[in-house]
């Protein structure tokens, strides 16, 4: 049994951070001193500290400030997850605790607003994660001292000395609280980086199943009534191929129009299409249907070879329109962005 699962709450960052602050916190009441930052302050042996600039040439010594509880820490400290300043040893470390999401924080600023603390003339930039992580930005990824991993924290208190010593004789009540905290805590973070997040996944599932049960009847009209709607589109886009082909024609658009145009359509999706290709211009061209009400009812497609180049318009037709007008219309305007956009 583990409070944090039964929470649902050990993959959040938030709820992360403060455990950890009150792990490494020397001045809380857990009764364990320095242990927990001891061990995280050893894992940063040899990291360079940071400035404005990005890493610079010194390291840290982790020796030089074992055992030393003039530490203050704090969570959420200008968007910053974790960050522990000793004004005596001027030095600040700055914890990016990342769980699932996507290291790509302003870490620079975060080192700013350590130096700008007063007394503080270090800093050490750490990312903490269930894997190591690097920044999504190379140049912002100089700012980083040390990547560290739940699983080295977790070694790293194991094998400390003081931690077999409490265990075996604990003074009072919140140390063997904070003990048993700190066991389901270390459980929780290396069971596997996606344990609590799969339990998350597995339950969001499972209510989904749940759900489609409660509304079978409604679902499956839904789904019914969405199949023959896109069924609809797709033959009238059927129906409107040769004419668009004859339009193409009448334009003069090559001498066999079978030669320049490759029309192919979309089966019963959402959004069926007609696709027009000009291989001597490098593009295509799209007559768009959709049921999808955030979408343009008929719009044009225009893009090159690689979709990178690429543009989209409504067309100005109703579906109500005649065929052969829909098909002037789209060729008309095909024309147009062929000619203006190779």
């Amino acid at each position: 049994m583990n409070l944090f699962e039964i929470l649902r709450e050990g993959h959040l960052e938030t709820r992360v951070d403060m455990v950890l602050k009150f792990l490494m916190d020397p001045g809380e009441r857990h009764g364990l001193g320095t242990l927990v930052l001891d061990s995280f302050l050893a894992l940063l042996e040899g990291a360079h500290f940071v400035d404005s600039r990005g890493r610079r040439s010194e390291a840290f010594e982790a020796a030089l400030v074992s055992g030393n509880g003039g530490w203050e820490l704090g969570t959420q400290v200008d968007h910053i997850d974790l960050y522990a300043m000793n004004p005596d040893l001027g030095l600040a470390v700055v914890i990016e605790n990342k769980i699932g999401h996507e290291f790509n924080n302003p870490i620079d600023k975060y080192v700013e607003h350590a130096l700008d603390q007063k007394g503080i003339n270090d800093v050490i930039m750490v990312v903490l994660a269930p894997e190591a992580r690097t920044h999504i930005d190379s140049d912002l990824d100089t700012w980083v001292s040390k990547s560290l991993t739940y699983q080295d924290l977790a070694e790293a208190i194991l094998a400390s000395s003081s931690l077999a010593e409490i265990a075996m004789n604990p003074k009072d009540t919140n140390q063997r609280r904070s003990l048993d905290l700190l066991q389901q805590f270390i459980e929780v973070r290396t069971r596997g980086s996606n344990v609590a997040d799969q339990q998350d996944e597995v339950r969001l599932i499972s209510e989904w199943r749940q759900l489609n049960e409660q509304h079978a009847a409604q679902i499956r009209a839904f789904n019914d009534r969405q199949g023959q709607v896109n069924a609809a589109m797709s033959r009238r886009l059927f129906r409107l191929k040769q004419p668009i082909i004859d339009q193409f024609r009448i334009a003069n658009v090559g001498k066999n129009p079978g030669e320049l145009l490759d029309s192919e359509g979309a089966g019963r999706s959402s959004t069926p299409w007609l696709r027009f290709d000009f291989p001597e211009h490098g593009r295509a061209v799209e007559l768009k249907f959709s049921s999808d009400y955030k979408n343009h009812a008929v719009f044009i497609y225009d893009h090159d070879r690689n979709q990178k180049d690429r543009h989209i318009e409504s067309l100005a037709v109703t579906l109500d329109m005649d065929d052969s007008l829909i098909a002037k219309a789209f060729v008309n305007r095909a024309l147009v962005l062929v000619s203006t956009r190779s």
